[in-house]
């Protein structure tokens, strides 16, 4: 069964797909959501954080041991964002551990720990990829205008809420503006 085309469909619609411990990474390849050149392999080098501001990486220690199946990975979509790496080893090896590419109205996240034995800095990747996730969630069916600006008292403005219920299934929905 091929789910390509519904994980990709998923992403571009605003959805994210985490992708955790992937050796030999056939499940990214055959998703389609991003291409490797090469899968790297863990050299027992540190993994370091390349951007402490992101909200995958907030609290994260600069610099940490990889966990017993950490699977680094060489990307070659140009918009791969690499968050944690590898340097390589005296055999080369390392690559991208904590990586994200946007796609559409969505992301791709790529966590290679197998967390079959992981450290806290692997546990609370994960969490705050799904705190990201959380924090990103698109309401595909619920379109509002102005998107921003400021209202000053006791000045008032009117926000046009449009809702489009094609592709929604029976059932209650809910959202915040």
């Amino acid at each position: 069964l091929d789910f390509a085309p519904v994980l990709q469909e998923f992403v571009n619609n605003g959805g994210m797909v985490v992708f955790c411990g992937t050796s030999g990474a056939q499940p990214i390849i055959n998703s389609g959501l991003m291409s490797i050149n090469v899968t790297g392999f863990d050299t027992g080098t540190p993994l370091n954080v390349l951007d402490a501001t992101h909200p995958i990486t907030e609290g994260i220690t600069a610099s940490f041991p990889p966990s017993n199946g950490t699977y680094p990975n060489f990307y070659s979509d140009p918009d791969v964002v690499t968050l944690v790496e590898q340097a390589p080893g005296a055999f080369g090896g390392g690559g991208s551990v904590v990586a994200y590419r946007p796609i559409g109205n969505g992301y791709v996240v790529s966590l290679t720990f197998d967390y079959f034995s992981s450290e806290e800095n692997a546990k609370k990747l994960l969490a705050n990829t799904l705190k990201w996730a959380e924090s990103l969630s698109v309401v595909p069916w619920l379109d509002y205008s102005p998107t921003e600006g400021n209202v000053g008292y006791p000045d008032q403005t009117t926000i046009d809420v449009t809702l489009d219920a094609t592709d929604l299934l029976g059932g209650t929905y809910v959202s915040e503006l």
